[in-house]
């Protein structure tokens, strides 16, 4: 990204340009998706929150998963309640709410959501891959 985005301002160094782009791409796309497709605000805003839940999801799973797998590396601080306990009643816990955000398949446009996710990651990788690529090659 470009480093004008990153550029922190005040005493809190907040990222003003990246959330002024922010709420005006969420602008945009309300007026081309939700006013153009006829979808109320509340639609709107229900049908993002749904599609920026499934990353949490990942993430959150990914998180106890790494957390399992780096503290059994780096024993030095290692607690079986804190560091394998703890992430697996976490991930058995996210169980429920990704198989109930998948199956029963859920009615029309939420059963596209997921897909939306993958592709998204499928865009971040190859984003990721070439940044890769391009600083390996300098």
């Amino acid at each position: 990204m470009h480093p004008w985005l990153g550029a922190l301002k005040g005493d809190k160094q907040t990222p003003t340009h990246a959330l002024d782009l922010i709420t005006g791409l969420a602008i945009l796309l309300y007026a081309v998706f939700g006013i153009l497709s006829h979808v109320s605000a509340t639609n709107y805003y229900n049908y993002f929150g749904t599609i920026g839940m499934y990353p949490l999801l990942l993430v959150y799973v990914l998180v106890n998963i790494g957390a399992i797998v780096y503290f059994n590396k780096h024993r030095e601080h290692f607690g079986f309640w804190k560091h394998v306990a703890a992430p697996v009643i976490g991930l058995l816990v996210m169980v429920f709410p990704i198989y109930s955000n998948l199956w029963p398949v859920p009615a029309k446009p939420y059963n596209i959501f997921p897909y939306v996710l993958i592709i998204w990651l499928v865009i971040g990788i190859f984003v990721y891959l070439a940044r890769k690529h391009g600083k390996a090659a300098k």
